[in-house]
């Protein structure tokens, strides 16, 4: 028998055709060495195969999340004379279905866009990088921008290329050059809501559909008047739907609480803080989706 770690691996037979009785037990004994050798080489040469499998696919897996960060804004925070930003993305895994973008237009009105494909890993990140690239194309290529148009020419890149196996949720946000009108498009998710200075919460109720559905779409948008003061906040699921020690989830009703609670922090800082706070309350428990959150202060 080939043994290793008291577990049956293999058996050695051999036999004679010109005499019977051939092998004694020293022979016995002798092939028993034989076959420890060799099951010893077998596992080691398995092992050392499964860990060079391993180490190239953490290479590809690096060098996926080193494409996929090209898509992030190089400058995740942008200061303009209406507004203040700051936005992150971290993946539950090396790639991730999130991403997010900004862009100040020369009519001087800003453009948000968040997105989550569903799950997180090698798969969902090829899909958010293949929507992350034709938006950027799109918004280079037209100066005047039709969102309700560019919606479906994301939705129809996504739905070619996944077949319907993928969809994305998201949300785009044109906020004006006066910092004092927002218009939100729905793709079905995430969440936004909107802080004001004295307290008052308020909240995107439209629900449209995903980019990459076959059927009819519903593209719906929702206007708003915003004040200085305000902070808006625009997140994925990851966080709010993030699963705490004994089952819990973090939840809305906190990421409110802390909107409020971190309202004289900066963006950047009020973010980093948040997420550090998620951390802390899930305590052991791995991450199990994407953050991706921004947060926009009207000046």
């Amino acid at each position: 028998p080939l043994i290793f770690h008291e577990e049956l691996k293999g058996v050695v037979y051999i036999d004679s055709q010109l005499a019977k009785g051939i092998f004694t037990e020293e022979d016995v004994q002798v092939l028993e060495g034989i076959a420890g050798h060799m099951v010893i080489s077998f596992e080691a040469a398995k092992l050392a195969f499964v860990e060079g499998e391993k180490k190239a696919l953490q290479k590809d897996l690096e060098l996926g999340s080193s494409v996929q960060n090209l898509f992030f804004p190089k400058a995740p925070q942008k200061e303009t004379s209406v507004l203040s930003l700051f936005g992150l993305c971290r993946p539950a895994a090396q790639c991730g279905g999130d991403w997010w973008w900004y862009d100040i237009r020369k009519d001087g009105s800003t453009v948000i866009f968040l997105g989550d494909v569903t799950g997180h890993g090698a798969g969902p990140a090829m899909i958010t990088a293949s929507i992350a690239a034709h938006f950027l194309a799109l918004i280079k290529q037209n100066e005047v921008l039709n969102i309700p148009q560019l919606i479906e020419s994301l939705s129809h890149q996504l739905s070619a290329f996944a077949s319907g196996d993928y969809l994305m949720t998201g949300i785009i946000i044109v906020i004006d050059s006066t910092g004092k009108k927002m218009t939100a498009w729905s793709l079905g998710g995430p969440h936004l809501t909107i802080l004001s200075r004295d307290g008052n919460t308020r909240f995107s109720s439209i629900a449209g559909s995903p980019l990459g559905v076959s059927t009819e779409r519903k593209t719906r948008n929702e206007d708003f008047e915003l004040n200085s003061g305000d902070r808006l906040l625009i997140g994925t699921d990851g966080i709010p739907e993030t699963t705490l020690p004994g089952g819990k989830t973090f939840g809305d009703r906190r990421v409110i609480q802390f909107l409020t609670e971190s309202k004289d922090l900066k963006p950047q800082e009020a973010l980093l803080k948040f997420i550090s706070k998620v951390d802390h309350l899930r305590g052991s428990l791995l991450q199990e989706d994407d953050y991706t959150v921004v947060m926009v202060d009207i000046k």
